[in-house]
């Protein structure tokens, strides 16, 4: 094994474990921020239907790869 790869290694860890930490605490600011300028409900119900698109657009694609 090339030692020259292990330390690059472990920094693209660090990378990786630092953006699983910092993309939903972001997301939840941006959250709470939409939520205060359109209100509770409303950002519920945007929440739910970009779910549901999701959900919607993943089954599709899934289902055109196989």
């Amino acid at each position: 094994m090339n030692t020259t790869t292990r330390p690059r290694r472990r920094g693209f860890a660090r990378w990786l474990m630092l953006a699983l930490l910092v993309v939903p605490v972001v997301e939840v600011f941006i959250i709470l921020k939409v939520g205060q300028q359109i209100g509770g409900l409303s950002t519920f119900l945007l929440l739910l239907f970009w779910s549901a698109l999701g959900a919607w657009i993943v089954k599709r694609e899934f289902s055109r790869a196989f």
